[in-house]
């Protein structure tokens, strides 16, 4: 945003793309529970773990003949990946996000400087988290780090 625009207004255009990228985070988290929490009442116990690394059981992540196969690599994978563990990461997520919309609202108060600084840290810690979003059809350009 150019120099020579007010205060108020560079303000008000920061909130609106703060808010929009918190919105579209939200938005990304919600659909990944949906899916994970889909998943855990899957094929196994509701909220039985699934163990991890060497401990999975690959033939039944991969598919049968697959514990040693080619295959190896993604059974791993999916296994490190289980929807608890991806909830778990959601909620983790979710109070990063709202940790840091306590920290934004505080700097309301701070002199405009420390508030602007307080701003660029909160608005690049949630670039950073939406970055794996990238790739999402309402992801905008201008959210690059």
């Amino acid at each position: 945003m150019a120099e020579g625009v007010p205060a108020t207004v560079r303000s008000t255009y920061w909130r609106s793309l703060m808010d929009d990228l918190f919105a579209f985070l939200r938005d990304r988290l919600d659909e990944d529970e949906r899916v994970a929490q889909a998943a855990l009442e899957g094929p196994r116990e509701a909220g039985e773990p699934m163990p991890y690394g060497e401990a999975a059981d690959h033939d039944a992540i991969a598919g049968p003949g697959h514990s040693g196969g080619g295959k190896r690599p993604q059974a791993d994978h999916i296994a490190r990946h289980e929807p608890a563990r991806v909830l778990r990461d959601i909620e983790s997520k979710r109070r990063i996000l709202d940790e840091l919309e306590g920290f934004i609202a505080e700097a309301e108060y701070l002199p405009e400087d420390e508030r602007n600084a307080d701003r660029a840290t909160a608005f690049g810690i949630v670039h950073l988290l939406a970055l794996p979003y990238d790739d999402h059809v309402d992801y905008r350009e201008e959210w690059k780090p």
